[in-house]
């Protein structure tokens, strides 16, 4: 079946740095690149990777950096009639720092991403289905609450900001990390205990599966019957974690749509995510299907 994703769509502004500056701290042995991201766009590309046949819904700015990833999409076979070309204003840039183990922080001007509407939905998702639909924290509320009102909503939320009820109630699938985790229920995600109680908390807000993504340990499932499942990650050599949870969160989605339970999506989906942590970059580091082997 089609998957469709609200893409927020930015350029990544991107310095490698040996170690996280301290406050008051310089550093001159930053190395600069730039790729183009944004949470949503990487998932629409990783999941057309993947073999998904995807529509990408949302904006970017009449600017190079809106052209680059409109043409990024295209090549990859996302169908980006749904991505409206916004006059006057920036397309979304995020500026991050890699250090040298591969961790990030980031930080992001949402730009164009802030002008995604409602009827941007209703215009490319124009009745309800059992789609699934691919959303994330970087556009606006409203849109969200539109396409989790016509498809299956996997609501991965980041960055992490509150969450209206109506929004809770009609996700199908909530994906944090443990950090956004941690957000909601307000206490520390660090291991399978405190994930498996997180999780029991997000599901008494609504959806009816929540998984937990948790870096190099790997990711854990729930739903409200209390079935459960550990995908342990493999062990790699990370260069560069951006983009690792929206490759994850795009190949759960497509191995989801496929037919597969969770147990299964959750395995295929750790073992993508940690191929995507060996390269550099967003877009770039993200896994094609024929690289994966059998879902």
């Amino acid at each position: 079946m089609p998957l469709t994703v609200l893409v927020s769509c930015a350029m990544d502004l991107v310095w490698r740095i040996p170690a996280f500056p301290r406050p008051g701290q310089s550093i001159a042995e930053a190395k600069f690149q730039r790729f183009p991201g944004g949470k949503g766009a990487n998932q629409a590309v990783q999941a057309a990777r993947l073999g998904a046949e995807v529509t990408a819904i949302g904006c970017v700015g009449d600017d190079e950096f809106g052209k680059v990833i409109l043409d990024i999409l295209r090549q990859d076979g996302v169908d980006a009639v749904g991505v409206r070309v916004v006059p006057g204003v920036s397309t979304a840039t995020a500026g991050i720092y890699v250090e040298a183990s591969g961790q990030n922080t980031i930080c992001i001007d949402l730009g164009a991403n802030r002008c995604v509407t409602e009827t941007d939905v209703t215009t490319h998702m124009p009745a309800a289905n059992e789609n699934l639909v691919l959303s994330q924290l970087e556009i606006p509320a409203e849109a969200t609450l539109a396409a989790a009102q016509r498809g299956r909503l996997c609501l991965n939320p980041a960055p992490a900001a509150p969450i209206a009820d109506e929004i809770w109630a009609r996700t199908w699938l909530f994906v944090p990390n443990q950090t956004e985790a941690g957000f909601y229920v307000q206490a520390p995600v660090r291991h399978l205990e405190e994930a498996r109680e997180a999780a029991r908390q997000l599901l008494a807000r609504g959806p009816q599966h929540v998984v937990i993504t948790m870096g190099d340990q790997g990711a854990y499932w729930q739903n409200r019957a209390g079935e459960e499942f550990f995908a342990p990650a493999p062990k790699v050599d990370a260069v560069d974690t951006v983009a690792a949870g929206d490759s994850f969160c795009a190949a759960l989605a497509v191995s989801l749509d496929q037919g597969n339970d969770f147990p299964v999506a959750l395995s295929y989906a750790v073992r993508v995510a940690s191929l995507s942590v060996t390269r550099s970059g967003a877009m770039p580091s993200l896994p094609y299907r024929h690289e994966i082997g059998a879902n």
